[in-house]
């Protein structure tokens, strides 16, 4: 949303003052640096309430286990593109356990990666008051962090984006 945005802006201020702004390739960079940044926190300050409604119904999964993984699964669902053609996507490896807490065995079943998939233990965290309610700690990290790798891919894609959309704009008004 933030990228149509931005293309919009970017057009009107191109169309209406040149590329006056964007004079040399100092401000170019300083613009499509600020337009990353501004990506960033629009990104962030979107999710931040979806992220803390996780971290509150998730807080009272304080025990921590060691949980043997029986099997698992790639969740997908399919989707069709304009053309009619069907394509299967996927939301991540399902997994099954099975963890011992004071001498009784729980299930469960959570989200896993694919590194993880391929273990045969997994730490789930769960309720010390109901161990049956409980979920693998992956599951719960991805509901609730942010991962430093997916971040950097995606402010390296969007200055990737806005540079692109700067140098078409550049070029098609001849400077």
């Amino acid at each position: 949303m933030f990228i149509i945005l931005y293309c919009v802006v970017l057009g009107i201020v191109v169309k209406f003052y040149g590329m006056e702004l964007i004079h040399d390739e100092k401000s170019a960079f300083i613009f499509v640096v600020g337009a990353t940044i501004g990506l960033y926190l629009s990104v962030e300050i979107n999710s931040i309430p979806k992220k803390l409604r996780a971290r509150k119904q998730l807080a009272h999964l304080t025990g921590r286990a060691e949980g043997r993984i029986t099997s698992h699964y790639e969740d997908t669902y399919e989707t069709k593109d304009e053309d009619g053609n069907w394509h299967r996507n996927s939301r991540g490896t399902v997994i099954y356990y099975e963890f011992d807490v004071g001498g009784n065995t729980y299930t469960g079943q959570g989200y896993g990666s694919w590194k993880r998939a391929n273990r045969e233990q997994q730490t789930i965290c769960y309720d010390p008051d109901h161990p049956e309610d409980n979920l693998p700690l992956y599951d719960i990290d991805s509901k609730t962090k942010t991962h430093f790798i997916g971040l950097l891919l995606y402010l390296v894609i969007s200055f990737a984006v806005f540079f692109g959309l700067i140098l078409f704009f550049a070029w098609i008004m001849g400077n």
